[in-house]
């Protein structure tokens, strides 16, 4: 029988206001598994019974422990849990629509594309009054957010399935078949916070199974089903220590050439007919899989 279990990931870490807004977003009888992940202080009681009562299963790390090992613990019990369709949610995102589940799970089941991030959550996927702040990590708490998305290239499916394609990747919203966990694995541990879910996203590029890197898929219109909270890039890392966080993301870089001998900035852009060519190839794939 085929298994269509949908699960749930939420990562929260000290931003308790952002995580309810979060969890209270969600129509839970859509779901069949949800587990929330706490890298940070303990959440308050009124809230913890919120969690318990929609059957939330609930873990706090003991000490902080970043990015790629709480999500991978948020991964790890839904992949148990034999869930095929698979959303990781960091606390500042907002669900406007609960239709997005079935949105991104028709996404995959009509294009073959097993993977999907939540676009607009970078600004630097949005247009800008001054496009020299796109790629500047130093500068991106001064990039707006709500400005139009603007993709690099959008491809239509059958369906009424159109995908975005964004030069940027971010992880606020993630969405991943059970199948590409089986064959890349988990988040590579070492990353903290920084770079995890590309280096990630390049394991599955690199077998074939992804759009090229620089054209990171996502669903059309995602920004009227998701948002971010208010005033997010206010409490990020990068906000109240930066000089801590590029230290993480120079760590990062280290390790990501480690693996792979390059680094993001030196991955070569493909042409748009080598992203359609894929997407098409992957797209024919699928039909044989299903048949």
């Amino acid at each position: 029988m085929e298994n269509n279990k949908i699960g749930i990931g939420i990562i929260t870490c000290n931003r308790q206001d952002y995580f309810k807004q979060c969890i209270e977003s969600i129509d839970y009888t859509l779901i069949d598994h949800v587990v929330v992940v706490n890298d940070g202080n303990e959440i308050d009681s009124s809230i913890k019974e919120y969690i318990k009562s929609k059957n939330i299963h609930y873990i706090i790390n003991e000490k902080n422990l970043g990015v790629s090992k709480t999500k991978n613990k948020a991964l790890r019990y839904l992949m148990d849990k034999g869930c095929e369709h698979i959303f990781v949610l960091e606390d500042d995102c907002i669900i406007k629509n609960n239709e997005i589940w079935k949105k991104y799970i028709d996404a995959y089941e009509t294009t073959g594309i097993p993977h999907f991030n939540y676009g607009p959550a970078s600004p630097w996927n949005r247009k800008q009054d001054d496009p020299t702040l796109i790629g500047d990590l130093s500068r991106r708490k001064d990039a707006k957010q709500h400005t139009e998305p603007n993709p690099r290239l959008k491809i239509e499916h059958k369906n009424n399935i159109t995908l975005c394609f964004y030069e940027h990747i971010v992880a606020m919203f993630t969405y991943f078949h059970r199948s590409i966990i089986e064959k890349v694995g988990y988040l590579d541990e070492t990353f903290y916070n920084a770079w995890e879910h590309v280096e990630h996203t390049y394991r599955i590029i690199k077998e074939g199974l992804y759009s090229p890197f620089w054209y990171f898929a996502d669903i059309e219109k995602s920004e009227d089903y998701i948002k971010e909270a208010e005033n997010e890039k206010a409490n990020t890392s990068l906000a109240s220590n930066e000089e801590k966080f590029m230290k993480q993301v120079m760590e990062g870089l280290q390790h990501f050439y480690k693996l792979h001998n390059t680094v993001p900035a030196q991955i070569p852009p493909p042409t748009k007919k080598q992203v359609i060519d894929v997407i098409k190839k992957i797209y024919e794939n699928k039909k044989v899989e299903k048949k």
